[in-house]
């Protein structure tokens, strides 16, 4: 046999291993300890081959650490590839099938198609043995089969594992993405929780002051932050040490939409928002996208940026369709004024000194289609303002009634005891995970049958999700018995804060002003955002308290 080999054909080999979980304890560059054990181990195979006699030209380690193995869609598995398929190497050796593949359909065309026609030799030194050279028949062998579906089989098992793993994570409002969202980082002490960046924090807060009461457009925005060189997310986290990087590329730059998507991310309320994007399966590797209605949206996990009635008039203006001015400005009625007969849009245009707004119907498609409704600026903003201050001054009343209900005490509750059920559940919790993640460890030794794992993880998995119902049930008995007269609407809020206005802004409009609708005869209708929910908050708060006050 000895002989035979010596005069053997010329190898040049590739050995390649993979770690299929990242190790977060290793440095920027740095092998992983189980990838540097896997390099060892076929190292000493080289070196074993040659002592038999086989003639090994040269070799080359490739590795992938942390990346998956269910598909071959790998930066070092592809480098492999390519160069195999160039000629340069002409051999492929791993460890075990699982390094090269956790997916069936792609051991079985690698092994008996791909390899066997571009004439490449194929060595797995365990779990099971192939040597396409040495023993032709061995990648063809049924226990080669049987070994790659159990690898599919774990594969498969271990997406399950850890998508409820990261599924619990996110109900609890635990964050889990590598990076934490602009104006934000993780916590130095927990990573599953967000503290305020201060420098991009201030970036975040300026956006919507000037959105939504500097009256400044999208584009507007961008100009400016582009002008005074502040850089856009990505290259803020790149010069702050961490290696974001953009698929499209990255000048820099803001854009419209790097602006948008901060102006509608709910995370500056204080919410995890989490789950907006889904993994197809364990085999397809490609996110898409799912209806908000199944995002993960946790309440309270981390301080606040934006206050909620700032977010809520963004929110607004992002709703309507406005167009802004030459210097990229929105006017305070932008988006809010219509035409009160064709229900359009008004446009605004100076004229000897004034400004006027006039149907943009009739100005772009005739009289045949409208009437001009034309109206001058000073009056309507006049006859809007003295609207809104008789809103502010039927106030007196309700205030009086909040004022009451505020100091009545608060009915007895004992809010600790369900905080200690709280912790106590979480902590259970907790063991039960600890439990689940250590069956697949018994399974891989063989402590446990594979009906055994299954049989368990049932159980603790129907037992993690009692435990996260009562916490969400425990979480409501909170809320229900801390309520009081300071969860009023935002609205009133803002007519609070207004009190007499002197002067009709973009951010007491929005607050406040659903519609206006400007007729022929000049005469002015104004729809506010509260309607009659005067009158239902003022009902409401009497029947909570009546049992408490004759009013």
């Amino acid at each position: 046999m000895k002989n035979e080999l010596e005069n053997s054909k010329e190898w040049r080999i590739i050995a390649y291993v993979r770690l299929s979980d990242e190790d977060h304890g290793k440095a920027e560059g740095e092998k992983s300890a189980s990838v540097e054990n896997q390099i060892k181990q076929l190292e000493l195979y080289i070196k074993n081959m040659k002592a038999l006699g086989e003639n090994i030209a040269k070799h080359k380690v490739i590795y992938d650490d942390g990346e998956t193995g269910t598909d071959t869609k790998r930066t070092g598995f592809n480098e492999v590839i390519e160069l195999l398929k160039e000629k340069k190497y002409n051999c492929l050796l791993i460890s075990d099938l699982s390094r090269g593949f956790r997916n069936i359909s792609d051991q079985t065309y690698y092994l008996e198609e791909y390899f066997p026609l571009h004439d490449i030799r194929f060595i797995s030194t365990t779990l099971q043995y192939v040597d396409s050279y040495l023993l032709p028949q061995s990648a063809m062998n049924l226990s080669v089969k049987i070994q790659g579906i159990t690898n599919e089989q774990f594969a498969y098992d271990t997406s399950i594992k850890i998508r409820s793993k990261f599924d619990l994570k996110r109900k609890l409002g635990e964050f889990i993405g590598a990076f934490a969202p602009f104006g934000y980082d993780k916590s130095p002490d927990n990573n599953d929780i967000l503290i305020i960046d201060p420098a991009a924090a201030e970036i975040v807060k300026k956006i919507f002051l000037w959105y939504s009461d500097d009256l400044m457009s999208l584009g507007a925005i961008v100009r400016k932050l582009n002008a005074l060189e502040i850089p856009n997310p990505t290259k803020y986290k790149n010069r702050n040490g961490i290696k974001l990087k953009n698929p499209m590329g990255n000048d820099g730059l803001w854009s419209s939409s790097s602006v948008r998507r901060i102006l509608t991310n709910e995370v500056y309320l204080g919410k995890m928002v989490q789950g907006r994007e889904e993994v197809i399966n364990y085999k397809v590797h490609k996110s898409r996208k799912r209806p908000k209605e199944n995002w993960y949206i946790v309440d309270g996990t981390h301080e606040p940026i934006i206050d909620n009635e700032t977010f809520q008039r963004a929110q607004r203006v992002l709703g309507q369709n406005v167009r802004a001015g030459t210097l990229g400005n929105i006017y305070p009625l932008g988006g809010i004024l219509k035409c009160g007969e064709c229900k359009k849009a008004m446009s605004r245009k100076s004229s000897k000194g004034n400004v006027y707004y006039s149907c943009r119907t009739y100005n772009e498609k005739g009289k045949q289609f409208c009437q001009s409704h034309s109206i001058r600026e000073d009056v309507l903003f006049s006859a809007v303002l003295e609207a809104v201050n008789f809103q502010i001054l039927q106030l007196d009343d309700i205030q009086l009634l909040l004022q009451r209900i505020s100091d009545a005490p608060r009915k007895s509750t004992d809010i600790d005891d369900f905080e200690e059920k709280i912790a106590l559940s979480k902590k259970e919790l907790e063991n039960e995970i600890a439990v689940c993640d250590r069956l697949y460890y018994d399974l891989i030794k063989g402590s446990i049958s594979e009906e055994q794992f299954k049989r368990i993880r049932d159980i603790c998995e129907k037992r993690q999700n009692e435990l996260m119902r009562l916490i969400k049930s425990l979480s409501n008995e909170i809320t229900n018995n801390v309520k009081t007269a300071s969860d009023m609407p935002a609205y009133f809020e803002s007519f609070k804060k207004n009190k007499r206005a002197s002067e009709l802004k973009r951010s007491l409009a929005l607050d406040l002003i659903e519609s206006v609708y400007v007729y022929n005869d000049k005469s002015v209708e104004i729809n506010f955002r509260f309607a009659d929910q005067y009158v239902l908050f003022k009902h409401q708060r009497m029947d909570e308290h009546e049992r408490d006050y004759k009013i």
